[in-house]
C-alpha cells in the first residue's frame, strides 16, 4: 500500500507551501472526520491541534453513515 511511503507528508508540505506563497497564509487549517484517531495522531505529529470547532458532515451523501459523524477542525501555525 501507499501508507508509510511519504506521499501524505509530501502532499501536506506542498499544500502548506502553496498556501503560504500564493495566499500569505500563516495558519494551516483543515477539517477531519472526527472518528479517525489514527489520522489525528498523524496530523498531531506534524503540529496540528484540534481547535474545538466541529462542523456537520454533508447530508447529501448517497449512503447513510452507520453512526453519526462530523468533522473536527485542526490548525497549526505555518513557518
Amino acid at each position: 500500500g501507499l501508507q508509510s511511503s511519504g506521499i501524505g507528508r509530501k502532499l501536506l508540505d506542498t499544500a502548506e507551501t502553496h498556501a503560504m506563497m500564493a495566499w500569505g497564509a500563516t495558519t494551516g487549517r483543515m477539517k477531519m472526520i472526527f472518528c479517525r484517531d489514527d489520522l489525528y495522531n498523524w496530523y498531531q505529529q506534524r503540529g496540528y491541534r484540534k481547535t474545538g470547532e466541529t462542523l456537520p458532515f454533508p447530508e447529501d451523501m448517497t449512503d447513510t453513515p452507520r453512526f453519526p459523524i462530523h468533522f473536527c477542525v485542526l490548525e497549526r501555525p505555518l513557518p
